[in-house]
């Protein structure tokens, strides 16, 4: 077996930046990437094309990048589940290049978006793919509108492939214990799966030199504007505080098509105390959340919760959800709090007012949710975990070889 600093891992993840770089996946694929070659591995990058994107490049940090197949919008003419079937032939298309002429140790990839389907019916590769799952397409959606039952079949489809995947991996990473009992619904093996939490580059999200002391607060959404982000909630806040001038709401991420029409009435009726933006750059985010003093987002899941650590990084106070496993990451009324969704909005528009009327209020909490960051989720024990488990699946893969 190879040493572990010589590894070439190949990752199939259709978010990677700059060009399609939509959420957590992206900047989790980046980071990973950037990490392993600095651990000395050769990696390969398999993600999807888009609009001015070069079909291949190597990065600043070394990373070789292939863009493949069509862009993100055939999904809406196809549906997600037969994208999904296209692009997993067209990623083991490229994949099988690449092998020839760079022998591929590891490919890791994720299980929502079906990237290896086509290979892991391929006994040359099966033994090599890693998935790392995010328990997306078990989550679902709520969906209205005239093609709501197309849609939701589309969503049960995905899950059934989805689920045939997993069933049939040898190993399979977790970011969470929330992931990993969903896995375990779905009727996975618990000996299949490995709980590794994500980690933060502490170097890149790093609290502010200084502290503004005066000014609004500023309240920061990061993530797509929709129900399952609790973006309801985070509305009824803003109604609670009564578009007060002294807080200052930042949200930033897509909104759903379901809700457009909604977020724009709203964001016109609050336009002195909140600021949206669709899509801040990769790079630009650590600077975006030191302009910060909250996070404020109450999923009502989250595999992991990425950007909640990100934020206590930077030590910001965060507002988590209690769905999925944001608890795992944010100790209540320690390094911070969580909230249900689903609950009244009234204890967190009351926290507001006391931070915003003393900026001092939560220093505590603050600091010890960016020392939890530090101490329990960085990105060199992430990455230590990481290739322990590709020294794990390669040794099973030699293992099935002799069979």
């Amino acid at each position: 077996m190879l040493t572990n600093n010589r590894y070439h891992i190949c990752l199939l993840y259709q978010e990677y930046p700059p060009y399609t770089a939509w959420g957590g996946i992206g900047s989790y694929a980046a980071l990973l990437a950037r990490s392993l070659v600095e651990r000395g591995c050769k990696v390969t990058v398999v993600a999807r094309s888009a609009d001015g994107a070069p079909h291949f490049e190597r990065t600043s940090d070394g990373v070789d990048v292939y863009r493949v197949g069509g862009a993100v919008g055939r999904r809406r003419l196809l549906g997600r589940t037969v994208d999904r079937i296209f692009r997993s032939n067209e990623v083991a298309s490229i994949v099988r290049t690449i092998d020839r002429v760079s022998p591929i140790d590891v490919l890791e990839t994720g299980e929502s978006d079906l990237e290896a389907r086509a290979l892991l019916r391929d006994e040359k590769y099966s033994s090599r793919i890693l998935i790392q799952c995010h328990g997306s397409n078990a989550q679902g959606q709520a969906v209205r509108g005239l093609f709501r039952y197309l849609h939701k079949l589309d969503w049960v489809s995905s899950l059934r492939l989805e689920t045939q995947i997993l069933r049939g991996t040898s190993l399979i990473s977790v970011p969470s214990r929330s992931t990993n009992d969903i896995l375990i619904k779905q009727g996975v093996s618990s000996e299949r799966i490995r709980v590794v939490p994500h980690g933060v580059d502490i170097s890149r999200f790093k609290p502010p030199e200084i502290f503004r002391a005066d000014g609004p607060l500023r309240v920061g959404y990061i993530g797509r504007l929709e129900v399952r982000k609790g973006i309801d909630y985070v509305w009824r806040v803003i109604e609670g505080l009564q578009a007060s001038t002294d807080v200052h709401f930042d949200l930033v991420g897509m909104i759903h098509p379901e809700l457009r029409a909604d977020a724009r009435v709203r964001l016109g009726r609050y336009a002195k105390c909140v600021s949206h933006t669709e899509r801040i750059p990769h790079d630009e985010m650590p600077s975006f959340m030191r302009r910060l003093d909250v996070l404020l987002l109450p999923s009502r899941s989250e595999s992991f919760g990425l950007t909640y650590a990100e934020a206590m990084a930077t030590r910001l106070l965060v507002i988590a959800g209690r769905g999925g496993a944001g608890p795992e990451i944010v100790n209540h009324g320690e390094s911070g709090f969580t909230v249900d969704a689903d609950d009244d909005e009234k204890s967190t528009v009351e926290l507001l007012r006391l931070f915003a009327g003393n900026r001092h209020k939560f220093d505590a909490i603050r600091t010890a949710g960016q020392l939890r960051i530090v101490n329990c989720f960085s990105c060199d024990r992430w990455v230590s975990q990481k290739l322990k488990l590709f020294d794990e699946l390669l040794g099973k893969g030699i293992a099935l070889k002799s069979r």
